[in-house]
């Protein structure tokens, strides 16, 4: 926060000169200073999606925009206001070169500290450095929303070199925002296991094709990467034989982390916009989870994979594959003792994912002290979680819970506690949890974020049914009683995502379109009809196969 301190936004418009700076230094920081030198790796897999997830929503914004008060502003604490912001930031450092692009801050930082500005005296202080205004760029960036899709379009001869190469830009919706994207084209062939980067090079964007005449004449490497290096905001597609090469494990084979990130995340965002069929993805990374060495690459793979099993496969898909994820994540469990954070993070996604008898059988040996994998410590987080998971599946008694939760007196195991009773598949539990909620009004966040977290499950489809219509009955009144956070929270946590049925889009619909919504509520319940329409679609495309 030194920057936010150092030098303050003069109202919320800026939020983003705090948050994004903070976000974009703190990276910088991270590599110049420690071993921790795949922090933009990590960013990019895990920190960005967020930011992308709402750029894409009904709730997205400019980064710089215009904010009526400070209740409006609250809500702008998101995604947008730090991811987004700081990717921004690195776009504009790959513009005008890492030494402009400081030199700019250094005397941006020295002339307004102690002081408040507005977005127009960094752009000043950077447009000096440079040499150039840069009110066009900003005008494209800053004040603009949406995520621009990148593709290209190659053509290699008989010889295998390519005779024609385009980058293709598509602005988000079909629009006609003019973005200028620096990125890199990364060149990758395989060597034996591996795929490495033979070739990179960086151009300017400009428009909706842009030419690569540099690549003309090239063979055609087995992986075409854009934004290598992930230098810009936009979601990137592959070519043809780029894309068989991913579909053929290709992923894992990539030595940079950061290639391995992309790669990730672009064939998330296909999953997720429905061009890739979940089972595909999940297959992805069944078959790659054993190779991944970087734990924040494993963590975000791993909770991409769980989402696009609950909430965007096909019915046969949804009953099987909890089961083969575990077993896989049980595997590197196994083998990978010589790795602490990696054995951790697998034996954390074994039981979350936990299902079936001898699944079921197993984890609960875990807890009496017996069968655990060499190396693994149950600590009492992993504890807590895998009573958590025998909570969903019934396979652990309220009495049980609270037995440990009498054990373990600390916040965090009252809080686990809580949300392991809400999890139980049971009507009674259901009807508890949500009589707390919604009437209590003296429970603290954390509490109440552990009911709402128990409440849904996508295993618990017919119990939550029927609280679906309840809901849209008394969320307006929760949102006028409660602080502000809590009710945000409530009002998020407690919308019926995991009922993904036509019927929760048509009673969202119905509550959007009742007169004197409140604007923030009216965000959220935005943003919950848009999880569970896009879930729809991609469920569609997954039966499908």
């Amino acid at each position: 926060m030194w920057v936010g301190n150092l030098v303050t936004m003069r109202w919320w418009d800026d939020l983003w000169l705090s948050e994004s700076f903070a976000d974009y230094l703190a990276h910088g920081a991270l590599i110049e200073a420690t071993r921790f030198q795949g922090a933009w790796a990590t960013f990019c897999a895990r920190g960005k999606q967020r930011g992308y997830d709402q750029d894409q929503g009904p709730s997205t914004h400019p980064v710089a925009g215009r904010v009526a008060d400070s209740a409006a502003a609250l809500q702008d604490f998101d995604g947008i206001s730090y991811v987004k912001g700081a990717s921004i930031l690195k776009q504009l450092a790959a513009r005008l070169g890492s030494g402009t692009f400081e030199r700019g801050i250094r005397a941006y930082l020295s002339e307004h500290r102690f002081g408040s500005v507005g977005m127009d005296d960094l752009l000043r202080a950077l447009g000096r450095a440079g040499g150039n205004s840069l009110d066009e760029w900003a005008a494209a960036w800053l004040r603009t929303t949406g995520v621009d899709t990148l593709r290209p379009e190659v053509r290699a001869g008989a010889d295998g070199r390519y005779v024609s190469a385009v980058i293709v830009r598509t602005p988000p919706d079909g629009g006609s925002v003019d973005r200028p994207h620096r990125i890199a084209i990364g060149l990758y062939d395989r060597v034996g296991e591996s795929l490495v980067r033979r070739d990179r090079m960086e151009l300017d964007l400009i428009g909706a094709r842009t030419d690569v005449p540099g690549l003309v004449g090239v063979a055609a490497p087995d992986l075409l990467l854009l934004n290598d290096h992930d230098l810009s905001w936009a979601k990137i597609r592959f070519d043809e034989h780029s894309l068989r090469t991913v579909l053929d494990g290709g992923i894992a084979r990539l030595d940079s982390s950061m290639a391995r990130s992309l790669a990730w995340s672009a064939t998330w965002h296909m999953t997720r916009d429905g061009e890739l069929p979940a089972s595909d993805f999940v297959r992805l990374v069944l078959d790659g989870l054993s190779k991944e060495r970087d734990v924040g690459l494993m963590e975000q793979t791993l909770s991409w994979a769980r989402l696009a099993i609950d909430a965007f496969s096909g019915p046969k898909a949804r009953s099987r594959r909890p089961a083969d994820l575990a077993d896989r994540c049980l595997e590197v469990t196994r083998t990978r003792a010589d790795e602490p954070d990696v054995q951790l993070a697998a034996a954390q996604a074994f039981v979350s994912a936990v299902s079936g008898r001898a699944q079921v059988d197993l984890l609960k040996s875990w807890l009496d002290g017996e069968r655990i994998p060499g190396g693994l410590a149950i600590d009492n987080d992993l504890r807590w979680r895998s009573f958590e998971r025998l909570a969903v599946l019934g396979q652990v008694s309220s009495q049980r819970i609270a037995q440990e939760m009498e054990a373990d007196r600390t916040f965090a195991g009252q809080v686990h506690g809580t949300e392991a009773l809400a999890s139980l598949p049971t009507a009674e539990a259901k009807a508890a949890a949500w009589s707390a909620l919604m009437e209590e009004h003296d429970l603290s966040n954390h509490m109440a974020g552990a009911m709402a977290r128990g409440f849904w499950q996508h295993e618990h489809i017919a119990l939550g049914r029927p609280y679906v219509e309840r809901y849209f009955e008394i969320v307006p009144a929760i949102w006028r009683s409660r602080t502000l956070e809590m009710a945000l929270m409530v009002a998020r946590l407690m919308y019926p995502a995991t009922v993904i049925e036509s019927a929760t889009i048509e009673r969202t619909d119905a509550a959007l379109a009742a007169p004197g919504l409140e604007p923030g509520l009216r965000r959220v319940l935005a943003e919950g009809r848009d999880d569970v329409r896009r879930a729809l679609h991609c469920r569609q495309v997954d039966r499908s196969i």
